[in-house]
Protein backbone atom coordinates (compact mmCIF):
# COMPACT_ATOMS: atom_id res chain seq x y z
CA UNK A 1 0.00 0.00 0.00
CA UNK A 2 1.31 3.06 -1.09
CA UNK A 3 0.35 6.31 1.72
CA UNK A 4 0.29 9.78 1.81
CA UNK A 5 0.50 11.49 4.76
CA UNK A 6 -0.31 15.48 4.45
CA UNK A 7 1.29 17.95 7.48
CA UNK A 8 0.56 21.65 7.96
CA UNK A 9 4.65 21.88 8.58
CA UNK A 10 6.85 18.62 8.21
CA UNK A 11 9.49 18.25 9.44
CA UNK A 12 8.28 20.58 12.28
CA UNK A 13 11.12 21.37 15.28
CA UNK A 14 8.40 21.14 18.23
CA UNK A 15 6.60 17.95 16.61
CA UNK A 16 9.01 15.20 17.65
CA UNK A 17 5.95 13.04 18.08
CA UNK A 18 5.14 13.20 14.57
CA UNK A 19 8.67 12.52 13.41
CA UNK A 20 8.90 9.27 15.57
CA UNK A 21 5.16 8.15 14.19
CA UNK A 22 7.22 8.49 10.92
CA UNK A 23 10.26 6.64 11.28
CA UNK A 24 8.27 3.44 13.09
CA UNK A 25 5.55 4.01 9.46
CA UNK A 26 9.04 3.41 7.62
CA UNK A 27 10.82 1.00 10.12
CA UNK A 28 8.14 -1.07 9.40
CA UNK A 29 8.14 -1.07 5.67
CA UNK A 30 5.31 0.88 5.01
CA UNK A 31 5.81 2.73 1.28
CA UNK A 32 4.38 6.70 2.81
CA UNK A 33 5.47 9.79 1.23
CA UNK A 34 5.01 13.14 3.11
CA UNK A 35 3.08 16.23 2.13
CA UNK A 36 4.20 18.89 3.75
CA UNK A 37 2.32 22.43 3.25
CA UNK A 38 4.00 25.00 4.88
CA UNK A 39 7.47 25.34 5.06
CA UNK A 40 9.44 21.60 6.39
CA UNK A 41 12.81 22.91 3.87
CA UNK A 42 13.51 19.37 3.54
CA UNK A 43 12.94 17.00 0.23
CA UNK A 44 13.52 13.48 1.85
CA UNK A 45 13.19 12.67 5.43
CA UNK A 46 14.48 9.14 6.44
CA UNK A 47 15.00 8.63 2.36
CA UNK A 48 11.08 9.32 1.51
CA UNK A 49 9.88 12.00 -0.21
CA UNK A 50 8.76 14.83 1.15
CA UNK A 51 6.73 17.11 -1.12
CA UNK A 52 6.33 20.72 -0.23
CA UNK A 53 3.58 23.18 -1.76
CA UNK A 54 5.83 26.10 -0.96
CA UNK A 55 5.05 29.71 -3.19
CA UNK A 56 5.28 28.29 -6.08
CA UNK A 57 2.15 25.39 -5.37
CA UNK A 58 0.12 28.55 -3.29
CA UNK A 59 0.68 30.29 -7.08
CA UNK A 60 -0.42 27.41 -8.85
CA UNK A 61 -3.19 26.96 -7.34
CA UNK A 62 -4.49 30.79 -7.56
CA UNK A 63 -4.31 30.19 -10.90
CA UNK A 64 -6.07 26.76 -10.67
CA UNK A 65 -8.89 27.75 -8.70
CA UNK A 66 -10.64 30.11 -10.87
CA UNK A 67 -11.07 27.43 -13.54
CA UNK A 68 -12.35 25.03 -10.97
CA UNK A 69 -15.40 27.74 -9.64
CA UNK A 70 -15.94 28.01 -13.20
CA UNK A 71 -16.10 23.89 -13.93
CA UNK A 72 -17.77 22.79 -9.99
CA UNK A 73 -19.56 26.23 -8.94
CA UNK A 74 -19.78 24.05 -5.38
CA UNK A 75 -16.46 24.62 -4.81
CA UNK A 76 -16.98 28.17 -3.99
CA UNK A 77 -18.71 27.19 -0.51
CA UNK A 78 -15.52 26.13 0.39
CA UNK A 79 -14.46 29.86 0.85
CA UNK A 80 -16.87 29.81 3.74
CA UNK A 81 -16.66 28.58 7.05
CA UNK A 82 -20.06 26.80 8.45
CA UNK A 83 -18.88 28.04 11.94
CA UNK A 84 -17.42 31.26 13.48
CA UNK A 85 -13.51 30.80 12.92
CA UNK A 86 -10.59 33.10 13.64
CA UNK A 87 -8.44 34.86 10.93
CA UNK A 88 -5.39 32.47 11.54
CA UNK A 89 -7.86 29.00 11.03
CA UNK A 90 -9.18 30.89 7.54
CA UNK A 91 -5.69 31.50 6.77
CA UNK A 92 -4.67 27.92 7.49
CA UNK A 93 -7.81 26.39 5.49
CA UNK A 94 -7.01 28.52 2.51
CA UNK A 95 -3.37 26.75 2.82
CA UNK A 96 -5.08 23.76 2.86
CA UNK A 97 -7.54 24.45 -0.50
CA UNK A 98 -4.70 25.21 -2.52
CA UNK A 99 -2.68 22.49 -1.31
CA UNK A 100 -5.62 20.45 -2.48
CA UNK A 101 -6.25 22.03 -5.62
CA UNK A 102 -2.61 21.50 -6.29
CA UNK A 103 -2.08 18.10 -5.07
CA UNK A 104 -5.50 16.34 -6.34
CA UNK A 105 -4.02 15.14 -9.12
CA UNK A 106 -1.24 13.47 -7.67
CA UNK A 107 -2.63 12.10 -4.50
CA UNK A 108 -4.47 9.91 -7.11
CA UNK A 109 -1.18 8.16 -7.29
CA UNK A 110 -1.68 6.65 -3.74
CA UNK A 111 -3.62 3.66 -2.20
CA UNK A 112 -4.71 5.66 0.94
CA UNK A 113 -4.46 9.76 2.19
CA UNK A 114 -4.10 10.48 5.92
CA UNK A 115 -4.15 13.92 7.27
CA UNK A 116 -2.41 14.20 10.43
CA UNK A 117 -4.42 17.48 11.83
CA UNK A 118 -8.11 18.85 11.45
CA UNK A 119 -7.25 22.46 10.13
CA UNK A 120 -5.17 22.73 6.81
CA UNK A 121 -4.01 18.79 6.26
CA UNK A 122 -7.73 17.99 6.69
CA UNK A 123 -9.14 20.81 4.49
CA UNK A 124 -6.40 19.64 1.83
CA UNK A 125 -7.67 16.28 1.77
CA UNK A 126 -11.23 17.30 1.72
CA UNK A 127 -10.57 19.49 -0.78
CA UNK A 128 -8.89 16.73 -3.34
CA UNK A 129 -12.07 15.20 -2.65
CA UNK A 130 -14.17 17.62 -3.96
CA UNK A 131 -12.34 17.65 -6.60
CA UNK A 132 -11.40 13.96 -7.67
CA UNK A 133 -13.68 11.85 -5.17
CA UNK A 134 -10.32 11.21 -3.02
CA UNK A 135 -11.50 8.77 -0.16
CA UNK A 136 -9.62 10.26 3.16
CA UNK A 137 -9.19 9.79 6.93
CA UNK A 138 -8.21 12.80 9.32
CA UNK A 139 -6.75 12.85 12.58
CA UNK A 140 -8.51 15.45 15.10
CA UNK A 141 -7.03 16.62 18.18
CA UNK A 142 -6.98 19.13 21.05
CA UNK A 143 -6.34 21.88 19.35
CA UNK A 144 -8.26 21.53 16.29
CA UNK A 145 -11.46 21.13 18.21
CA UNK A 146 -11.00 23.96 20.82
CA UNK A 147 -8.18 26.58 19.92
CA UNK A 148 -10.39 29.27 19.12
CA UNK A 149 -13.57 27.81 19.30
CA UNK A 150 -12.52 25.10 17.03
CA UNK A 151 -11.68 25.05 13.30
CA UNK A 152 -14.34 26.10 11.27
CA UNK A 153 -15.06 23.76 8.78
CA UNK A 154 -14.72 20.79 10.89
CA UNK A 155 -18.64 20.15 10.48
CA UNK A 156 -17.74 19.41 6.42
CA UNK A 157 -14.52 17.67 7.02
CA UNK A 158 -15.22 15.09 9.70
CA UNK A 159 -18.24 13.63 7.91
CA UNK A 160 -16.65 13.17 4.71
CA UNK A 161 -13.48 10.97 6.31
CA UNK A 162 -13.90 7.60 6.14
CA UNK A 163 -12.54 7.80 9.66
CA UNK A 164 -10.83 10.00 12.26
CA UNK A 165 -7.90 9.26 14.80
CA UNK A 166 -7.17 11.25 17.88
CA UNK A 167 -4.63 10.80 20.25
CA UNK A 168 -6.32 11.05 23.43
CA UNK A 169 -9.68 10.02 24.67
CA UNK A 170 -11.26 13.63 25.03
CA UNK A 171 -10.54 14.41 21.81
CA UNK A 172 -12.73 11.59 20.28
CA UNK A 173 -15.56 11.94 22.30
CA UNK A 174 -15.61 15.50 21.35
CA UNK A 175 -15.49 14.52 17.65
CA UNK A 176 -18.39 12.19 18.40
CA UNK A 177 -20.70 14.55 20.22
CA UNK A 178 -19.96 17.47 17.80
CA UNK A 179 -19.85 16.24 14.37
CA UNK A 180 -20.60 11.97 14.72
CA UNK A 181 -17.62 10.84 12.30
CA UNK A 182 -18.14 7.57 10.45
CA UNK A 183 -15.67 6.06 13.09
CA UNK A 184 -13.85 7.43 15.48
CA UNK A 185 -10.01 5.58 16.66
CA UNK A 186 -8.28 6.02 19.91
CA UNK A 187 -4.31 6.30 18.77
CA UNK A 188 -1.80 7.34 21.18
CA UNK A 189 1.49 9.10 19.64
CA UNK A 190 4.58 6.80 20.93
CA UNK A 191 7.85 6.57 21.90
CA UNK A 192 10.50 4.46 20.53
CA UNK A 193 10.75 2.14 23.68
CA UNK A 194 12.48 -0.73 22.04
CA UNK A 195 15.26 2.27 21.76
CA UNK A 196 15.02 3.70 25.49
CA UNK A 197 16.05 1.57 29.02
CA UNK A 198 14.01 0.41 31.39
CA UNK A 199 14.34 3.02 34.59
CA UNK A 200 15.70 1.43 36.78
CA UNK A 201 16.05 2.49 40.51
CA UNK A 202 16.55 6.77 40.98
CA UNK A 203 18.17 7.47 44.36
CA UNK A 204 17.37 10.72 45.68
CA UNK A 205 20.43 12.48 46.37
CA UNK A 206 20.12 16.63 47.39
CA UNK A 207 19.25 19.08 45.30
CA UNK A 208 16.18 17.79 44.19
CA UNK A 209 16.23 18.06 40.59
CA UNK A 210 12.73 19.57 39.13
CA UNK A 211 11.84 19.62 35.49
CA UNK A 212 9.26 20.87 32.70
CA UNK A 213 9.97 20.89 29.27
CA UNK A 214 7.19 21.72 25.99
CA UNK A 215 6.61 24.87 24.15
CA UNK A 216 6.10 27.96 26.17
CA UNK A 217 2.61 29.04 25.10
CA UNK A 218 -0.26 30.00 27.56
CA UNK A 219 -1.91 26.35 27.64
CA UNK A 220 1.44 24.99 29.70
CA UNK A 221 0.65 27.28 32.79
CA UNK A 222 4.32 27.69 33.33
CA UNK A 223 3.75 31.47 35.45
CA UNK A 224 2.75 28.66 37.67
CA UNK A 225 5.20 26.80 37.54
CA UNK A 226 7.21 29.82 38.76
CA UNK A 227 5.02 30.52 41.53
CA UNK A 228 5.05 26.96 43.37
CA UNK A 229 9.25 27.06 42.85
CA UNK A 230 8.89 30.72 45.03
CA UNK A 231 6.76 28.60 47.50
CA UNK A 232 9.11 25.99 47.26
CA UNK A 233 12.33 28.66 47.85
CA UNK A 234 10.30 29.19 51.26
CA UNK A 235 10.65 25.80 52.50
CA UNK A 236 13.57 23.70 53.51
CA UNK A 237 14.12 21.64 50.53
CA UNK A 238 17.10 22.17 48.28
CA UNK A 239 16.27 22.32 44.69
CA UNK A 240 16.60 23.39 41.19
CA UNK A 241 14.69 23.37 38.60
CA UNK A 242 14.86 23.92 34.78
CA UNK A 243 11.91 24.85 32.37
CA UNK A 244 13.12 23.49 28.72
CA UNK A 245 11.62 24.83 25.51
CA UNK A 246 10.64 28.15 23.69
CA UNK A 247 7.73 29.74 22.81
CA UNK A 248 6.09 33.37 22.82
CA UNK A 249 6.14 33.46 26.53
CA UNK A 250 9.90 32.79 27.03
CA UNK A 251 10.74 36.68 27.81
CA UNK A 252 7.36 36.84 29.98
CA UNK A 253 8.38 33.75 32.07
CA UNK A 254 11.93 35.19 32.73
CA UNK A 255 10.56 38.14 33.80
CA UNK A 256 8.84 36.77 36.45
CA UNK A 257 11.77 34.25 37.25
CA UNK A 258 13.26 37.57 37.56
CA UNK A 259 11.39 38.94 40.05
CA UNK A 260 11.06 36.53 42.27
CA UNK A 261 14.46 36.51 43.06
CA UNK A 262 14.11 32.76 41.64
CA UNK A 263 17.38 33.07 38.80
CA UNK A 264 19.54 30.95 41.40
CA UNK A 265 17.53 28.14 41.10
CA UNK A 266 15.26 28.30 37.90
CA UNK A 267 16.81 28.01 34.25
CA UNK A 268 14.96 28.71 31.35
CA UNK A 269 17.24 26.74 28.62
CA UNK A 270 15.34 27.61 25.57
CA UNK A 271 14.95 25.11 23.08
CA UNK A 272 17.28 21.55 23.03
CA UNK A 273 17.57 18.52 21.08
CA UNK A 274 15.04 15.71 22.22
CA UNK A 275 17.90 13.79 23.29
CA UNK A 276 19.55 16.19 25.13
CA UNK A 277 15.77 16.92 27.05
CA UNK A 278 15.47 13.22 27.69
CA UNK A 279 19.11 12.35 29.10
CA UNK A 280 17.95 15.71 31.56
CA UNK A 281 14.48 14.05 32.43
CA UNK A 282 16.08 10.53 33.01
CA UNK A 283 18.93 13.32 35.94
CA UNK A 284 15.32 14.25 37.11
CA UNK A 285 13.26 13.49 39.95
CA UNK A 286 10.18 15.12 39.74
CA UNK A 287 8.56 16.54 36.62
CA UNK A 288 5.55 19.00 37.04
CA UNK A 289 2.60 19.52 34.56
CA UNK A 290 1.09 22.87 35.16
CA UNK A 291 -1.36 23.18 32.22
CA UNK A 292 -4.40 24.43 32.19
CA UNK A 293 -7.32 25.64 29.80
CA UNK A 294 -5.89 29.10 27.53
CA UNK A 295 -8.08 31.97 27.20
CA UNK A 296 -8.96 31.09 23.28
CA UNK A 297 -9.71 27.85 24.64
CA UNK A 298 -6.40 25.92 23.52
CA UNK A 299 -5.49 22.80 25.95
CA UNK A 300 -3.51 20.18 25.73
CA UNK A 301 -5.04 16.50 25.46
CA UNK A 302 -2.80 14.04 26.89
CA UNK A 303 0.66 15.87 26.39
CA UNK A 304 3.57 14.36 24.95
CA UNK A 305 5.95 15.29 27.94
CA UNK A 306 3.96 13.49 30.52
CA UNK A 307 4.51 10.21 28.69
CA UNK A 308 8.39 11.32 28.18
CA UNK A 309 8.47 12.04 31.47
CA UNK A 310 6.93 8.64 32.55
CA UNK A 311 9.35 6.73 30.16
CA UNK A 312 12.40 8.85 32.18
CA UNK A 313 11.80 7.31 35.38
CA UNK A 314 10.49 10.88 36.30
CA UNK A 315 7.96 11.34 39.06
CA UNK A 316 5.32 13.56 37.95
CA UNK A 317 2.46 15.60 39.75
CA UNK A 318 0.58 17.14 37.09
CA UNK A 319 -2.75 19.32 37.03
CA UNK A 320 -5.87 17.84 36.46
CA UNK A 321 -6.32 19.53 32.68
CA UNK A 322 -7.50 18.66 29.56
CA UNK A 323 -6.84 14.96 29.26
CA UNK A 324 -4.18 14.35 31.39
CA UNK A 325 -6.24 12.18 33.86
CA UNK A 326 -5.48 9.54 31.30
CA UNK A 327 -2.16 8.71 31.68
CA UNK A 328 -1.77 10.05 35.20
CA UNK A 329 -3.98 8.13 37.61
CA UNK A 330 -3.69 9.59 40.92
CA UNK A 331 -1.75 7.52 43.48
CA UNK A 332 -0.84 4.84 40.80
CA UNK A 333 1.20 6.61 37.72
CA UNK A 334 1.13 10.13 39.64
CA UNK A 335 -0.56 13.01 41.73
CA UNK A 336 -2.90 14.84 40.05
CA UNK A 337 -3.76 18.10 41.53
CA UNK A 338 -7.14 19.70 41.36
CA UNK A 339 -5.91 22.92 42.81
CA UNK A 340 -3.58 25.69 41.75
CA UNK A 341 -2.79 26.91 45.51
CA UNK A 342 0.62 27.13 44.78
CA UNK A 343 1.24 26.06 48.81
CA UNK A 344 -0.33 23.13 48.45
CA UNK A 345 1.69 22.28 45.02
CA UNK A 346 5.08 22.63 47.88
CA UNK A 347 3.32 20.36 50.57
CA UNK A 348 2.63 17.69 48.09
CA UNK A 349 5.95 17.95 46.99
CA UNK A 350 7.60 17.85 50.16
CA UNK A 351 5.24 14.53 51.41
CA UNK A 352 6.68 13.10 48.34
CA UNK A 353 10.41 13.76 49.05
CA UNK A 354 9.81 12.55 52.70
CA UNK A 355 8.52 8.76 51.06
CA UNK A 356 10.60 7.23 48.95
CA UNK A 357 8.35 4.06 48.51
CA UNK A 358 5.51 6.21 47.22
CA UNK A 359 7.56 7.77 44.85
CA UNK A 360 9.31 4.51 43.84
CA UNK A 361 5.65 3.13 43.25
CA UNK A 362 4.81 5.66 40.95
CA UNK A 363 7.63 5.57 38.97
CA UNK A 364 7.01 2.40 38.21
CA UNK A 365 3.38 2.75 37.68
CA UNK A 366 3.99 5.33 35.33
CA UNK A 367 6.83 3.25 33.50
CA UNK A 368 3.91 0.11 32.90
CA UNK A 369 1.69 2.65 31.69
CA UNK A 370 3.86 4.20 29.26
CA UNK A 371 5.07 0.96 27.83
CA UNK A 372 1.35 -0.50 27.35
CA UNK A 373 0.27 2.82 25.65
CA UNK A 374 2.94 5.03 23.94
CA UNK A 375 4.69 2.71 21.99
CA UNK A 376 5.39 4.53 18.41
CA UNK A 377 5.66 0.93 16.25
CA UNK A 378 2.72 -0.28 18.04
CA UNK A 379 0.56 2.59 17.90
CA UNK A 380 1.97 3.38 14.69
CA UNK A 381 1.30 0.03 13.10
CA UNK A 382 -2.54 0.34 14.53
CA UNK A 383 -3.08 3.46 12.32
CA UNK A 384 -2.15 1.12 9.05
CA UNK A 385 -4.06 -1.72 10.16
CA UNK A 386 -7.33 0.87 10.24
CA UNK A 387 -6.03 2.47 6.81
CA UNK A 388 -5.52 -1.12 5.54
CA UNK A 389 -9.20 -2.12 6.83
CA UNK A 390 -11.04 1.21 5.01
CA UNK A 391 -9.20 0.82 1.62
CA UNK A 392 -10.71 -2.82 1.39
CA UNK A 393 -14.08 -1.23 1.75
Amino acid sequence: MRLALIYTTFPKRPETFLQREAVALIGQGVDVEFFSIFGGRVSHFHGKPVHRLGIAGVLRAILKIPVLIFTKPSIFKLFIPPQKTTFINYCENLLGMAAGAVWAEKFKKYDWVHAQWGAAPAMAAYAAKRFNGLRYSMGLHAYDLFEGGGDGWLKLKVPAAEFVASSNAQAREEAKRRFNPKTGYLIRRGLPLNAMPTIGEKRFTPPLKIISFGRLLPKKGLHHFIEIMAELEKSQIDFDAEIIGNGPLAKKLQRQIEKLKLSRRVKLTGWLENSIILQKARAANLFLFTGCVAKNGDRDGFPNVIAEAFACGCAVIARDAGGVAEGVIDGQTGILMKTTDAGVWRETIEALMKDPPRMEKLRRGAELWVRENFDAVKNAMKLMEIIEAAARH
